[in-house]
Order: structure tokens, then sequence, then C-alpha cells
């Protein structure tokens, strides 16, 4: 009984966040400009620690976009909804207290998936200035993954914790940050890989939010469908792995883990270099079809 009024007080909580969100979202498009002579350092937090370069300072400004931009503020927001709604699934539904859920949140960053296989759809016609700078590709997709996981890696670790502490699982937690980590890579490799073939620039449209797929034709959708099932396919083997291997959390679980960073980190590798062909190659051709739409 407690648990589930625990879980009805977060719903409702959940809830009134997400409408007074969402209103803000309505109702802001831009962040309020500095005061003339302030200072404003472009690279803060943990982008610090990068070397100066392009990389960082892409990064950091793909963060201001991920919370400036109303269509991908909203977008974003539904990682903490879904985060929030495993943790209340675990309240409620009595199998889901069980240890092994704690490895659920390895699934989390497949959310990032849905959201960023466009991942240059927002900055429309001014890719341009990727070119013409001579940006190398696999600066520009590395600056939107670093973003990217700069946003999910905490949302990943703060639900693995509550899980942990409601199931007491504590002892599948390492395995299942891990296997975030190696899940997010692969999802990273194929967003790369569809945010080059496939890119779309979005309609620029403040007042529908929702509008994550306005322009794109069925051709388009029909192959992100595809790119979806390639990542699942990708992450399949590892996965299988994962559940033979689900009683031995300190041990072959936690090896299944480190194999899956490693399997992740070699697509993500790939698809550094295809960046780097497309970008060089394909410039103008991918700048055009990035134009923005109305």
């Amino acid at each position: 009984m407690a648990g589930l009024a625990a879980a009805g007080g977060l719903l409702v909580g959940l809830s009134a966040w997400w409408m007074r969100t969402l209103a803000t979202s309505l109702e802001t498009t831009e962040a309020r400009a500095p005061t003339a002579g302030a200072d404003v350092a472009l690279v803060v937090g943990p982008l610090r620690a990068l070397p100066r370069g392009p990389l960082a300072a892409m990064a950091a400004k793909d963060l201001r976009y991920l919370w400036r931009v109303p269509q991908q503020r909203v977008q974003w927001l539904l990682l903490p909804v879904f985060a929030s709604g495993m943790v209340a699934a675990s309240l409620l539904v009595e199998p889901l207290r069980a240890p092994p859920f704690v490895l659920a949140v390895a699934g989390a960053p497949l959310l990032f998936g849905l959201i960023s296989f466009n991942q240059f759809g927002f900055d429309r016609d001014a890719t341009w200035l990727y070119v013409a700078a001579a940006v190398p590709g696999r600066s520009a997709v590395s600056a939107k993954n670093l973003a990217a996981l700069m946003v999910t890696a905490p949302v990943t670790v703060a639900v693995g914790a509550a899980l942990a502490v409601i199931t007491g699982g504590f002892d599948f937690l390492p395995a299942a940050l891990l296997g975030a980590l190696g899940v997010f890579a692969v999802t990273a490799a194929v967003a790369n890989v569809t945010s080059l073939l496939l890119a779309q620039g979005m309609p620029e449209s403040p007042t529908n939010l929702w509008s994550a797929s306005g322009g794109q034709g069925f051709a388009t959708s029909l192959l992100q469908m595809v790119a979806f099932a390639v990542l699942a396919l990708l992450i399949a083997p590892v996965g299988a792995l994962g559940f033979v291997a689900r009683s031995s959390p300190t041990g072959g679980l936690l090896a299944v883990a480190a194999v899956g960073v490693g399997w992740g980190a070699l697509f993500w590798w790939l698809s550094l270099r295809l960046a780097d062909t497309w970008l060089a190659t394909r410039g103008p051709e991918w700048v055009a079809a990035l134009r923005a739409r109305r």
C-alpha cells in the first residue's frame, strides 16, 4: 500500500511538472539575451575538461540547442518521463520488483535513438558552416553524441539507482550501467549514419512542438524504421548473451556488459569514419537536404 501511494504521488508530481514545462516551452522560444558587456563562457561544466577546439565548442553549442529549441526540449523531456515510468512500474507491479529488473535501465538510451536519427535537422541552413570551415565529420557527429550523453547519462544513473533501491538489486547495477553505455554507443552509431544519409531539415514551426517528422516523405520515415530495426539487430547478440548470463551479475553478466561496450565502440568508430568521408565528399548535398522547411 505504501508503494502504491508513493507511485501515485510520483505520477501526480510528474504530471504537474510536465504540464508546467510544456506550457513554458510553448511560450518561450529563445533564452534571454545576456547583459551587455557580460562575459558569457561558451564551454562550461564537464566540457571544460576537453581540449579547446571544434569538439568542445560544438558540443557546448548543441547543449544549448537541446534546451533553447522548443521542439528539441519537449522531445528530450520524454527521457525523464520514460525513466520515471520505469520507477513507477517497479513500485506498482510485483514481478518488476525482482532484483534483475535493474537491468532494464540498460535500454534507456534507446529513447535517444528515437529522437536522434536526424541529429542535424534543427541546425537547418546553418550546417553550411561545417562545410565552409572544413569541420571534420567525426567532430560534427561526436559533438552531437557528447551533448546527448551529458543529458542521457545522469537520467540513466538516477533511474538505475532508484530501481536498485526499490528491488534491492545493487549487484546488477554495475552491469546495467555498463550495458547502457554500450547501448548508447550503438544507438549513437546508427543515429550518426542516418543523420548523414537521411538528413532532413526540420520545419520552422515553433507553434507545433510535435512536428518532429514534418516535411519528411514516407520513404524517409520507412528508412528510419529500418534503421531502428538495424539498431535492434546490432544490440540483439549482446542482449542474448546478457540474458544467458543474468544469473551471475558480478561475473558473467559484468563481462557481457564489458563486451557490449566494446561492441558499441566498434560501430561508433565506424560511424565516425563514415562521417569524415561523407562530409568531405557530399557536404553540399548534405547541406541542401537540411535546408529549412516551412
